[in-house]
């Protein structure tokens, strides 16, 4: 599946995009939020997700795991994986980032 729409935008999150974990709730990764709500860097959803830890526990256990680094090595990473209601929070707590789709004149 591409990450971008035809016009160069953000695809929306598909069925294919959805995990169950844990108790069978569906969740979704993090960094594919990010690319969906058209982050520049997409591990920077994860500063927002840890400004706003309180208020996602509270609305579901936050479930963090550590991404698995590549052969190559690296740091290894917190990743996390966002019910429906934690991701939907996620999506209007951040600053809007608005990209004009209109044509200059």
């Amino acid at each position: 599946m591409s990450d971008l729409d035809g016009n160069g935008g953000a695809c929306a999150l598909t069925i294919d995009d959805i995990e169950i974990i844990d108790n069978g709730e569906p969740r979704v990764h993090d960094l594919r939020l990010a690319k969906v709500l058209g982050f520049k860097q997409p591990r920077d959803i994860r500063k927002l997700i840890e400004r706003h830890l309180k208020t996602l526990e509270r609305l579901g256990g936050v479930c963090a795991t550590v991404a698995q680094t590549s052969a190559k090595g690296g740091r290894p990473a917190q990743e996390y994986w966002l019910t429906k209601r934690q991701a939907a929070f996620l999506t209007t707590s951040r600053k809007p980032n608005w990209r004009s789709r209109s044509r200059s004149r």
